[in-house]
């Protein structure tokens, strides 16, 4: 069986979200590992997203600033990542809610050009309205408007 250049692309960023995944130590893939995986690469998506101020640097540390203050609310101190060791995970981590909905609610491409997937992604994570990413854009500063303007361009 031959692999269509999109099934190529969604395992590619697949691939790339669930490194992201164990990076952070996360059990499941979720919106936000899709979005570093976008962010971290050289694509014509990922340099949008940079030029609008969300490289992988600042959303790794939005996204770490997320985390620290939504533990905080919860009333637990956030612990140093190098204080935290485990066992190197033997499995790649399962696919979180966001991700199944991104995936279930994204749009499908109309052409098949290189990019095309990873624009869809990229403007459906930008429109959620509720969870880790959209709070972790709001204290980047991220003009999410801005950004999804110039995605969809």
């Amino acid at each position: 069986m031959v692999d269509s250049p999109l099934a190529v692309q969604l395992h590619a960023i697949g691939m790339a979200a669930a490194a992201e995944a164990v990076r952070r130590r996360a059990r499941a893939v979720d919106a936000e590992h899709v979005l570093l995986a976008l962010t971290a690469g050289s694509s014509p998506v990922g340099s949008t997203l940079s030029a609008a101020g969300l490289d992988h640097d600042t959303l790794d540390g939005a996204l770490s600033s997320e985390r620290a203050r939504s533990l905080r609310g919860a009333g637990v101190e956030p612990v140093a990542p190098e204080v935290l060791t485990s066992t190197p995970r033997v499995s790649r981590p399962g696919w979180g809610t966001s991700v199944r909905e991104l995936i279930h609610n994204a749009e499908r491409p109309t052409t098949r050009v290189s990019g095309a997937l990873e624009t869809e992604l990229a403007v459906g994570i930008l429109s959620l309205k509720v969870g880790t990413v959209p709070r972790a854009l709001a204290i980047a500063g991220i003009d999410r408007a801005r950004v999804l303007t110039e995605l969809r361009a």
